[in-house]
């Protein structure tokens, strides 16, 4: 018998080429080490976050939205959690500006051509990248049943 997926897979039409809104949403964000901007460890690090939200009482919104914020050396994890009431340094909440979505199926160590292509299809707009965001909603478990699945959020620069 095949494993499970308990991945959250969303359909790629609704969010391929599209524009996204992330204003007002906040997440819970912890740095990652990263190699060649491959997150080290990513399964176990995104569960130690989950656990501290929990410790620190935050209500993490279902389903779970969590992405990696690319770097040179080291990367943002970020999972979206209830807007507190209070100040958190650990708290990251995105502003007005609206990301680019591209949907890529190649496996997580081959994602650069995808992303060229994005970047290239952002600059097209005569937009420029700010920041780089991944959302895997596939994990290494169940991309062998699934296949890939990541969501590339580029940010423009203001």
């Amino acid at each position: 018998m095949g494993v499970q997926c308990g991945c959250h897979k969303v359909k790629a039409a609704d969010w391929h080429n599209k524009v996204i809104s992330f204003e007002n949403r906040s997440f819970y964000t912890e740095k990652i080490p990263l190699i060649f901007h491959i997150p080290i460890g990513l399964g176990k690090r995104i569960e130690a976050l989950q656990e501290e939200i929990r410790l620190k009482e935050y209500k993490i919104i279902e389903p779970v939205t969590t992405l990696m914020k690319d770097g040179t050396f080291s990367g943002l994890i970020m999972t979206e959690i209830e807007k507190p009431r209070f100040f958190d340094p650990q708290i990251y909440t995105f502003g007005p500006s609206l990301m680019y979505c591209y949907v890529s199926t190649e496996p997580w160590n081959n994602l650069r051509a995808d992303f060229l292509l994005a970047k290239k299809n952002f600059d097209s707009q005569g937009k420029k990248v700010k920041s780089l965001y991944f959302r895997y909603t596939t994990c290494p478990r169940c991309s062998g049943v699934q296949g890939y699945q990541t969501l590339l959020f580029l940010e423009p620069e203001t």
